[in-house]
């Protein structure tokens, strides 16, 4: 079968090969081609099979279309939203985005960008990069501007979270959690990072300005900064505090990684329910509610970040800049389990809870699905039926469209609630 050509395209559509040219690859507009006109090429191009040389069209326009991001880690809230949120970004802009794990390895860093650059992508997201200059120098050197995204360089544009205001914050609120429940003040724990990285040392100078402000002094020994690993973070909690209980004022965590390990030594020593320190975490996951009271977290704008990155990118701006986007602090005020005590669970009725999903994280939104016993009776029943339940179209199949369904056995109920409306049930 012969291979469609432009030539062909443009026989077939009555339009000079260049006008079809332009169409195909985006320019019809500069050329003054009608929007009509535009849409029967490209259907005719379609129902022909005509597959676009994106090599050719690259070479004509300089420019791929193509916009990479490394990343350090997938199975993480944060940059997993990260990642979600470029992607979407880079397709509304009609970019195709390369995503990559890079482990938090300096040598996969510089392999991803090496392999970027021989697509010749239009721009490199470096994210959470372990030396973000190094990777700035190398694109500079093929003519490939960079963003630093989540951790700094001094050579490329640069977006950060507040790491300095953010950790402030946090640890004030957890000092006066400690002091409330222990009785008096006394300097915290911080535990997780790398007092090498930028991210780390701001929040470590947010965290001693918050205790001078409170006339307190915090000792080296209670500084521990192993890296970011759970196992790393679990390890050094066993060596600093040994494997018996101890009371600790409260504790800083430098991150939702670092903050598995906490756990697991928790666990271990026998410091859970009312025995678990006060603690928060420079991260935001909404599982950690369900983990104990007295959990506070900092959650950082990935929205708004990405806002500023793409700003950049439209600009076409790559001069070195840096832009610090507030955090959030996620009071533990207000957790989730709230909702499951509404329904009846603190007056020891059977209820059972199927699932949470938390694809709303962005807005602030909780999606609980429970399942009531149709033989609960009496106030328990009245209150479940008086809450309003909101129709979720992920679930419509499950469910019939509906936010409610019966069997023979159980209600179910699903829920989304706002976490500014579980602040004021509590």
């Amino acid at each position: 079968m012969k291979k469609i050509t432009i030539y062909d395209l443009a026989e077939l559509s009555g339009v000079s090969a260049s006008a079809v040219s332009a169409i195909l690859n985006g320019n019809w507009k500069k050329r003054r081609i009608s929007a009509k006109l535009a849409e029967k090429v490209t259907r005719i191009a379609e129902e022909q099979g005509y597959a676009i040389n994106r090599q050719a069209s690259m070479l004509r326009s300089k420019k791929s279309h193509v916009i990479g991001m490394i990343i350090p880690k997938y199975d993480n809230r944060y940059f997993g939203s990260i990642a979600e949120r470029f992607e979407e970004m880079a397709r509304e802009r009609g970019l195709l985005p390369i995503i990559t794990c890079t482990r938090r390895r300096p040598e996969l860093e510089i392999e991803a960008v090496k392999a970027m650059l021989s697509w010749q992508v239009d721009w490199v997201v470096a994210t959470g990069a372990t030396n973000p200059d190094k990777i700035s120098a190398l694109c500079q050197q093929a003519g490939v501007p960079t963003v630093n995204l989540d951790l700094p360089g001094s050579l490329s544009p640069s977006v950060i979270s507040d790491n300095y205001g953010g950790a402030k914050a946090l640890t004030h609120k957890i000092l006066a959690n400690s002091a409330r429940r222990r009785g008096e003040l006394a300097p915290l724990t911080f535990i997780g990072g790398r007092s090498s990285d930028h991210n780390t040392s701001e929040r470590l100078r947010g965290f001693h300005d918050a205790h001078r402000e409170l006339g307190l002094s915090v000792p080296q020994a209670n500084i521990l900064a192993p890296g970011y690993s759970k196992g790393h973070v679990e390890a050094c909690l066993q060596e600093r505090f040994s494997s018996e209980k101890t009371l600790l004022q409260g504790i800083f965590v430098n991150s939702t990684i670092s903050l598995e390990g906490v756990v697991r030594w928790l666990s271990q020593v026998g410091l859970t329910g009312s025995e678990q320190p006060p603690m928060g975490c420079f991260d935001w996951d909404p599982f950690v509610y369900l983990l104990g009271h007295d959990i506070d977290m900092v959650q950082q704008d990935v929205p708004a970040m990405l806002d500023a990155v793409f700003s950049i990118i439209d600009a076409g701006e790559a001069s070195q800049q840096r832009i610090e986007i507030p955090p959030r602090l996620m009071s533990s005020s207000a957790p989730h389990f709230i909702l499951i005590r509404a329904l009846g669970v603190a007056r020891r009725r059977p209820l059972i809870v199927l699932g949470l999903n938390f694809a709303g994280q962005q807005q602030g939104h909780v999606i609980v699905i429970i399942a009531l016993p149709v033989g609960v009776h009496g106030a328990d029943q009245r209150h479940a039926a008086g809450i309003q339940a909101v129709k979720i179209d992920a679930l419509q199949r499950f469910f019939q469209g509906q936010a409610r369904a019966q069997t023979d056995d159980f209600l179910f109920i699903i829920l989304q609630i706002a976490s500014h409306q579980l602040i004021a049930a509590k």
